[in-house]
Order: C-alpha cells, then structure tokens, then sequence
C-alpha cells in the first residue's frame, strides 16, 4: 500500500520544507493542491472550498488564489518563513524522488466554478510535465469520489473511470476495491478528520481491504502501521506454532525480560512472547519455536 502524505503530511503544509521533510521521512509518495494564478501560474495551495485565500490568511472581503498574480501571492508567509511554492519548484526539487499527486482544485459552487479556468490549469500541469521530461506513461488518472460525504453511486458510474478511484475512508468497503480491482483500477482512500479520526485500527481496517494507496495528514503513524502488521503477519505465516493455552501463558509471563511496549516481541529464555501494542496484556499470547 502506497502512502501519501496529505498536503506533503508535515507542516507548513504544502510547502517546500514540508515537501524536504517527507523525503527525508522516507515518504513515497505525496498529495498537492493546484490552483491556476491570473497570471497562468500552477502554484501549490489549498484554499478554501471554492479557492479562498481567507482559508489560510485574514482578510476583511474574499480573495480568490486564481485572481492574483503569482507576484501577489509571494507576499503571504505560510508559517517558518515559507513562500506559497509553484509546481516547477517542487518538479525541479523533487527530482523524481517522490511519487506526486496532483489534486487539481476547482471551486464547488457554480457562480465560482464559471470565473475559473480550470481546463487551462490542466494544460499547464501538462506542459511542465513536458518540459521537465517526465514520462506521460507515468501519469494517471484518479478521480476523487464522496467529496461532500456522500455515498458512493452505483458501480457502474465508478468502475469505467480512468485508472481508478479515491474514496472516503467513510465509505470504502471490500466490495468497491475487489470490484474496481477486478476491472484493473486502483483503489485510493483519504481521510477526513471530521468524519473519522486516523488510528491503527483504521490503517489495519485499509491494509486488509487491499487499497493501493491511503492519503494521510499522520503518513509517519501509517508508515508505522503498515510495518507492524506486515512484521506480525510474517511472524504469524512463519513456521512457529502459537499456543493459546492460558495456563501456560500465566506460568510463564513473568520470566519476560527488556520488555517495551514497542516491541514486536520479547524473549524468555527459548520462547518468545508476541507482543501487539494495541491488545491488553492479558491477551499476548506465548509462541513458541516449531522443532
């Protein structure tokens, strides 16, 4: 499972220090957002639902990102010094070490949506995706699905859409991502925390259903996640026998020594105690090495 940090995953979101930090986390993959300046510019900036500037600055009336110039927009700081960065910055920073998605915005309500144009923010991606040659073979096509919370509409409208989905964690099941894997699609989930607060019960929840990928705001704590439940399952899938009796288990549990509550496991003597941070004590059950 790909993890993309949301907004880059570290603060200043959408930033360049950001964008250093989840290399240097050993981040794969991060998610942006893509807004057109008046000046034809794509710069990386969220902005409110129909692209305020007030959802990151205060101002008296509304100022829309793509009704300023690029050279208005270095004026405001997003936090640590940091200037709203374009996508060439990132492009020629990254240099291929990130894998990026592109969040291209556009405004939600109509009487918005009709001043800006959005089609040419595309194109512009497109052409610094040319100019810096980056394969178009690389590029795919994702569409963003349940953006205001709604439930996900029959099959038939989803499983034909480009090269696959990315769903609210609010609604993904095992039957949206066995139905668009089996029509070749990939299956993406983001996660909104007013709907549902990120835990290693919902990172274990996606890694069992099978999603491609997961955009997270905590990519660290899903990074963590994953390495736990790939760690356990190999120990699981080894050739060890798991015995669950116990009286056994109370006899022994107190020989456990150098025990932390990050571990995987500890040792006593010839057996080893496997230990999952999310189950009380009374449920570490003693495993022990198969003859």
């Amino acid at each position: 499972m790909q993890i993309q940090g949301h907004r880059g995953g570290f603060q200043p979101e959408n930033t360049m220090k950001c964008f250093g930090q989840a290399i240097e986390a050993g981040i794969e993959a991060i998610e942006i957002d893509i807004w057109l300046t008046n000046d034809g510019v794509p710069i990386i900036l969220h902005g409110g639902d129909n692209g305020e500037l007030n959802h990151h600055f205060e101002f008296q009336d509304t100022h829309y990102i793509f009704e300023k110039s690029y050279s208005e927009l270095l004026q405001y700081d997003l936090g640590d010094g940091q200037k709203i960065p374009t996508l060439e910055d990132l492009i020629i920073f990254n240099q291929k070490r990130l894998f990026i998605n592109i969040e291209l915005k556009v405004p939600r309500e109509e009487n918005v949506k009709s001043r800006y144009n959005y089609l040419k923010c595309s194109e512009k991606i497109f052409e610094l995706i040319k100019k810096h040659n980056i394969s178009q073979n690389h590029i795919e096509t994702i569409y963003l699905m349940n953006f205001h919370q709604e439930p996900l509409p029959e099959p038939s409208a989803y499983t034909d859409l480009g090269h696959g989905i990315n769903v609210s964690s609010k609604y993904i099941t095992q039957e949206v991502v066995d139905l668009c894997h089996m029509n070749g699609q990939k299956v993406g989930v983001w996660v909104s925390s007013k709907v549902e607060i990120e835990s290693d019960v919902m990172y274990e929840r996606l890694l069992k259903m099978g999603v491609d990928f997961v955009c997270s705001d905590y990519p660290l704590s899903v990074l963590a996640a994953q390495t736990r439940y790939h760690e356990i399952h190999t120990l699981m899938n080894s050739d060890l026998e798991c015995i669950s009796d116990q009286s056994c288990f109370s006899e022994t549990i107190e020989d456990i020594t150098n025990f932390e509550s990050d571990q995987i496991y500890s040792e006593s003597g010839s057996e080893k105690y496997f230990i999952d941070s999310q189950i009380s004590s009374s449920n570490y059950l003693p495993i022990y090495e198969s003859e």
